[in-house]
């Protein structure tokens, strides 16, 4: 008889909206997984589990499941899973990276799933800089006055453009956190 494996996959809510993050921010995923039957599965496993984050830390309440790296893929190994049973698999990880941010994952089993439309899932979501901050420095110049402004390090910024008013020139920091005009 085959069975029917269902993987569901939730996140926590972005700092910047309910699918945007900030860089640095935390994101947890909840895998859940439930085998709606009508028999028994063995060999129970979701792979790959691709995720966007560093630095990851994980909980389950499956017993003696494991969840690895094997062959450059993420592996949440389960084994037995009976009709009715239902285990999740917490993930959290820190965002590192602007751009498209993702989380997905496949289960399968021993057992023929003639039902494959849950067995994977995606979500998509958008990764964004943490907003500049203050620039500090003076209100106006006079004219042949040395000025300096700066911002506080941007977490996740590889690189800053100023942009000065018309008929000033930056005399050094450009691509900094400090400019001097």
């Amino acid at each position: 008889l085959p069975t029917d494996l269902e993987i569901k996959i939730q996140k926590t809510e972005g700092n910047a909206g309910v699918d945007r993050y900030i860089v640095g921010q935390t994101i947890t995923y909840t895998f859940t997984i439930t085998n709606k039957g009508p028999v028994d599965d063995e060999n129970v496993r979701v792979t790959p589990i691709l995720y966007s984050g560093v630095n990851h830390t994980f909980t389950t309440d499956a017993p003696n499941s494991t969840f690895s790296l094997v062959n450059n893929n993420w592996v949440w190994s389960i084994g037995s899973l009976k009709v009715g049973q239902t285990y999740t698999l917490t993930l959290t990880a820190t965002i590192n990276e602007t751009g498209p941010g993702f989380v997905r994952g496949t289960i399968s089993g021993a057992a023929e799933d003639e039902i494959q439309q849950n067995n994977t899932i995606d979500i998509n979501f958008c990764a964004v800089l943490p907003d500049a901050g203050v620039i500090t420095g003076a209100v106006g110049l006079c004219v042949g006055t040395v000025g300096e402004y700066s911002i506080e390090p941007v977490v996740g910024a590889t690189g800053y453009t100023w942009n000065v008013p018309s008929g000033w020139r930056i005399t050094s920091g450009q691509g900094t956190t400090k400019i001097t005009v």
